[in-house]
């Protein structure tokens, strides 16, 4: 009988269907991120989270990229790491629930404290009994002015309580779509005394700095407080935060992707045993994106193709002796653009 679907690529599910690659819950995922253009610098990014472990100091960073630029994937790749270099299991490292984000960071950080303790509380992770009734009570009894002194005390004594667990136990923060730049600002102050990860992702930073009226430093380029990876300063930025303590951060840009770095992405994210179908021993990949497109496009061009494929062939020999599963030069560059039409995000 003959293999059917995608069965007939030796394939379980389409390797390019996409979805939101997450470390924490998947540990395969992290070979799934292909390292090319601005993704390279996760290797920096790693340098910098053990940096910060050895030091017993908090780690800040901002994604930024367009939509489907893959911001969500890399936020999770620096949790799963921070929670990798710190030693702690999969089961006792929490990322709280932000909450829906708006512009005022009074409100969002006092429903993070209260969502804090809720995950806390499911995973059965203990706290000292002044601590845990502390985060109960004080997210709703702090006003505005005294919110980011006193959550940076407590947060300082959550963070102690679990890294002195037996086993040892830690929590993470991660803020998406961030519009607001003093979200960013206060949880510097918040977390600046707690061995924590704290990660903000940004459609565009440029943007939040022109609508509170600040101006970009490193010659435009660079968000106050974090070093841009990849430029040729070698130090992060600084803010001056509460008790005169400089902040550092750090800055990756997701930059879209075109020619080889698309070849890259299409060959690591296809898992199969078995060579990938689309035109790999020649250019059609390269020429079919001749315009820098974000990775989640390239994804979703490529899943679409496989997707259609198996539909219109769905029983047959296997790849690659069945040669009409393959993808050639041509079939790429003029089924790639139709493919994009339908991305929506």
């Amino acid at each position: 009988m003959f293999p059917q679907g995608l069965e007939r690529y030796n394939l379980t599910e389409n390797p390019y269907a996409n979805r939101e690659l997450n470390p924490l819950k998947r540990q395969e995922d992290l070979e799934r991120i292909a390292r090319v253009d601005s993704f390279s610098l996760l290797e920096q990014v790693d340098v910098y989270l053990d940096a910060r472990v050895q030091a017993g100091e908090p780690a800040f960073l901002v994604v930024n990229g367009r939509n489907g630029s893959g911001r969500s994937s890399v936020a999770n790749y620096i949790l799963a790491r921070y929670r990798q270099l710190r030693g702690i299991d999969p089961q006792h490292f929490v990322v709280p629930n932000s909450g829906p984000l708006h512009d005022d960071p009074f409100g969002i950080y006092k429903n993070w404290a209260l969502y804090l303790y809720d995950v806390l509380d499911e995973q059965n992770l203990e706290l000292d009994d002044a601590v845990e009734q502390e985060l109960i009570t004080l997210p709703t009894a702090v006003d505005r002015e005294t919110l980011p002194p006193r959550f940076m005390t407590l947060m300082r004594r959550v963070s102690r309580t679990l890294g002195a667990a037996m086993p040892p136990a830690g929590f993470g923060i991660c803020l998406e779509d961030v519009t607001s730049l003093p979200i960013i600002t206060t949880g510097k102050t918040i977390f600046q005394r707690a061995q924590t990860v704290c990660v903000f992702t940004t459609l565009s930073y440029e943007s939040i700095m022109r609508a509170t009226g600040n101006a970009l430093a490193g010659g435009g380029r660079e968000l106050p407080g974090f070093h841009l990876l990849g430029s040729r300063e070698g130090s992060a930025g600084s803010v001056p935060a509460g008790g005169g303590r400089e902040l550092p951060g750090e800055l990756i840009d997701l930059n879209p992707l075109k020619g080889k770095d698309v070849e890259a992405v299409i060959r690591i994210r296809w898992n199969g045993t078995l060579p990938h179908p689309f035109d790999a021993n020649g250019t059609g990949i390269e020429d079919a994106f001749p315009v820098a497109r974000p990775i989640g496009q390239v994804l979703h061009a490529a899943a679409t193709l496989l997707d259609d494929k198996v539909r219109t062939s769905p029983l047959g020999p296997p790849w690659p002796a069945a040669q009409e599963l393959g993808f050639g030069h041509d079939d790429l560059v003029q089924e790639v653009p139709i493919a994009l039409r339908s991305w929506r995000r």
